[in-house]
């Protein structure tokens, strides 16, 4: 295992990729096939990978280091998940969304920058818990209230 430890500071840079690949991968390919926009997507992934290499190149060129590269990476999905909405009108990256991205990513990378262990674990899950319920109060609690009523009905 320690000879594999160089490669946690990388994982970590490629771990805050992890919400806009989410979508990507799972709503976005999703729609591009359930829409018939296979050439369109096809498209997008030639396009993607052409930029992921341009801003490769360009992070080896002023930094040849390989945290660089993994956060030209991580930049890339967050590009791509920002360039697909285009392709669907009734996505529109809203307010709520880029805030909770934002702090996502300011919360993310204060933890594994500044905490250890369980205590990161710990103020990294405790603040995200925070800013799903300030910034998506009303979907929680109707998820919530779901999840009450299913558990009744299961319960009768």
């Amino acid at each position: 295992m320690p000879k594999y430890s160089q490669s946690l500071e990388i994982i970590a840079i490629l771990f805050a990729g992890f919400p806009a690949i989410i979508i990507v991968n799972a709503l976005y390919i999703n729609l591009y096939k359930a829409n018939k926009q296979e050439k369109k997507y096809v498209y997008t992934v030639f396009f993607m990978c052409f930029v992921s290499a341009f801003l490769s190149i360009v992070a080896i060129l002023i930094d040849k280091n390989i945290n660089t590269i993994a956060l030209t990476t991580t930049i890339s999905f967050y590009f791509w998940y920002v360039y697909s909405i285009r392709d669907f009108p009734s996505f529109k990256l809203n307010l709520k969304e880029l805030l909770f991205l934002v702090l996502f990513l300011v919360i993310y990378f204060f933890c594994i920058n500044f905490l250890a262990g369980f205590f990161a674990l710990l103020t990294y899950y405790l603040f995200i818990l925070i800013i799903i319920r300030l910034v998506y109060k009303s979907e929680l609690n109707l998820l919530i209230k779901s999840i009450f009523k299913r558990t009744q009905q299961k319960m009768m």
